[in-house]
């Protein structure tokens, strides 16, 4: 019989004490309201992975009766938040967590992926891990445990997501992986992200220019640094064949995401690859502050949570570590039980095929945008992102430099508002907030290196905010400092001189998978 983890101190030898804790855990959604609680006490007819969570802790000990309905008294934050249906091979929680020395060991990790302080951290037994589970259902299961200090918080601390789709080949309607791929690709780098999510468009009137218009999402006379995002990596990862099916797994990392963004990338990325949306458009509603309206919502049925990383920018570490059994249990948790799952739900609901048939009703020419429309789009906006200026509905006349809030488009990148080198990779919010990954671009321009480099690196070389690429960016910095690398040069300046230092980046997995398959080289669209 399994013992609670919080035992008397008279059976063990030892007082209990209690740790800032960081746990990592999986679970298959469906049957979930999501994951955040609703309630701190639960909400029995509308559960979510939370509630059985946190009444498995209860139940082992780790959580006192006393502190459960206050989610304030344990410190709970969950490091991301997903949806009702959406499932997660590695999610994670910080809490003040009931603990004996007997249920800890030392944190087994690599030694140079902490601090030396850090290394001292604890990690919870594979003994304590078996008595939270058998308290948990088995949708849901715990991998890991290791202490964090005090201040830390899973949520606020997050320096990048990662997340998966899964999608089965035939929703490309014939199109190349590779081409798919390079859809996918243009939402890398810090844009706005207001036409791909729920939650951050408004009424704005209209822009006019030229006696044409067309609505406006975003007001252009203020800042629009909170509808940024900043995304590293968006592609496809692998191919997998799931009982004789064939399906792509997609993989997005990112800063953070706003409410249903992953959903819309991909269903933007199918209309495109269906012939609903021609391919120029999206680069253009990743830059206007217009409302354009090409992104159908994708099932929630293949999306799933995949990891999230702490890595401290400004002390370049590790702030969390799991040890690689716990890596390797979720691994074997999403490979044997997310990945089937997944496949049966789409297999039971047609949801891909219903989902591409409602895409197909909707975006049909006479009920959404027609040819005629794209055009005086594209007019408006690059009237709107032009000399000539424009009014706005309300009649006030726009023109020249920063009359978007923000500098004009000359000054900086297409991707203007990317983020601080030095802020990048801490996420302020995630998951249908608005704070927005990057504070409000300068008016002055300095002579510096250029915001948003930390992105850059992610997305050129393949990586997220990490040691590596936080080392890229510091010797860009020293760099600089001797005069060695010039400022305000365009982002490719930067990315070749790294690549005479480090070479080339890694090939995109989706063109091994073309040259694998016999597909010969990339076309691009």
């Amino acid at each position: 019989t399994m013992c609670a983890l919080r035992e008397p101190s008279t059976e063990l030898g030892s007082a209990t004490r209690k740790r800032h804790m960081a746990l990592l855990f999986g679970y298959q959604g469906t049957g979930f309201f999501g994951l955040q609680s609703q309630r701190a006490e639960g909400t029995p007819d509308q559960p979510t992975v939370s509630d059985v969570l946190r009444q498995a802790l209860l139940r082992s000990g780790a959580i006192l009766e006393t502190n459960l309905a206050t989610l304030t008294r344990t410190k709970w934050s969950i490091a991301s938040r997903t949806d009702k249906g959406v499932h997660a091979a590695r999610a994670a929680v910080s809490l003040k967590m009931e603990t004996v020395d007997a249920q800890l060991e030392p944190l087994a990790v690599e030694a140079d992926c902490l601090s030396t302080a850090a290394a001292q951290r604890v990690q919870l037994t594979a003994e304590a891990i078996a008595t939270i589970n058998s308290y948990l259902p088995a949708e849901v299961r715990l991998f890991g445990g290791s202490n964090v200090r005090k201040s830390f918080d899973a949520r606020e601390c997050a320096s990048s997501r990662t997340y998966e789709y899964l999608l089965p080949r035939a929703a490309l309607c014939g199109m190349p992986i590779h081409q798919f791929d390079a859809v996918l690709r243009q939402f890398e780098g810090s844009h706005k992200v207001h036409n791909f999510c729920s939650g951050l468009r408004k009424k704005h009137g209209e822009w006019e220019h030229g006696g044409e218009a067309w609505p406006l999402a975003l007001d252009p006379r203020r800042s629009q640094s909170q509808a940024y995002r900043s995304v590293v990596r968006c592609g496809v990862r692998r191919t997998l064949t799931i009982a004789g099916h064939d399906y792509l797994v997609l993989q997005i990392s990112g800063i953070s995401f706003m409410l249903h963004q992953i959903r819309h990338m991909v269903g933007t990325a199918l209309a495109i690859a269906h012939g609903l949306v021609p391919p120029d458009v999206l680069p253009l509603a990743l830059r206007s502050p217009l409302e354009i309206n090409i992104s159908p919502l994708a099932p929630a049925t293949g999306l799933l949570l995949d990891q999230v990383e702490w890595f401290n920018v400004g002390k370049v570490e590790h702030e969390v570590q799991f040890c690689p059994p716990a890596h390797a249990a979720a691994e074997a948790f999403k490979e044997q039980v997310l990945y089937p799952h997944i496949h049966s739900q789409f297999i039971a609901e047609d949801s891909a095929g219903l989902f591409i048939e409602h895409m197909r009703e909707q975006m049909d020419e006479s009920r959404h945008y027609t040819p005629m429309d794209y055009e005086r789009l594209r007019r408006v906006n690059a009237g709107l992102f032009g000399s000539a200026g424009g009014r706005q509905a309300d009649g006030r006349q726009e023109e020249g430099e920063g009359r978007h809030g923000e500098e004009a488009p000359a000054a900086r990148r297409e991707d203007s508002g990317a983020p601080d080198a030095d802020t990048a990779g801490v996420s302020e919010e995630a998951d249908g907030v608005v704070a927005g990954d990057v504070p409000r671009p300068s008016r002055t321009p300095k002579k510096d290196l250029p915001g948003g480099l930390l992105v850059q690196i992610c997305v050129h070389f393949g990586l997220r905010p990490g040691r590596r690429s936080c080392g890229m960016l510091q010797e860009l910095r020293e760099g600089f400092t001797q005069g060695d690398v010039e400022p305000n040069q365009p982002y490719e300046y930067y990315m070749q001189l790294l690549e005479q230092a480090h070479g080339a980046p890694p090939a995109r997995p989706a063109d091994e998978i073309s040259l694998r398959e016999g597909l010969g080289e990339r076309l691009l669209i």
